[in-house]
């Protein structure tokens, strides 16, 4: 089934809230973000399917909100590539890092993000109601650094 990648707009939230609610991800403070959410929507139905956002935080830093592909209906790829785009787009809006917290870090690695210790990760984005919620000791933080060699050869 082919799929698009494309940002969201406010009329994708209610959409986006339930496919977060599947995946029984937070939702709290979602409509603030949104004009930064990507939407992977399927083609022919007009469905959506997965989604990712970004919190950005003092206009340099970015927080990855809710990554989550509703596996019935994508491949690996989609995951893939939805990140991909979201760091592609973290750059452009001029962000130097993009931090994540994660179960499985491996899908991040493969863009050249680097696994980091909690305490190292900027207090303005810790103080995020998002970061808050997420932190848990079961959760791996990451960084992807605007720059990073591997990460900028595997986005261009």
């Amino acid at each position: 089934m082919e799929h698009i990648i494309r940002m969201a707009c406010q009329q994708d939230l209610d959409s986006i809230v339930k496919l977060l609610n599947k995946g029984k991800l937070n939702v709290e403070g979602l409509e603030n973000h949104i004009e930064n959410f990507l939407v992977v929507e399927q083609q022919d139905s007009g469905r959506i399917v997965g989604t990712a956002g970004l919190e950005i935080i003092e206009e340099k830093y970015g927080l990855l909100r809710s990554l989550v592909i509703d596996p019935a209906c994508l491949d690996a790829t989609a995951g893939l590539e939805l990140v991909r785009i979201l760091l592609a787009f973290s750059i452009q809006k001029g962000i130097q890092e993009v931090y994540f917290i994660t179960r499985s870090s491996g899908i991040f690695e493969f863009y050249g993000c680097k696994e980091i210790d909690g305490v190292d990760v900027p207090r303005s984005v810790q103080r995020s109601q998002h970061y808050q919620q997420s932190k848990s000791d079961l959760s791996t933080v990451m960084v992807y650094k605007k720059g990073d060699k591997k990460g900028q050869t595997v986005l261009n």
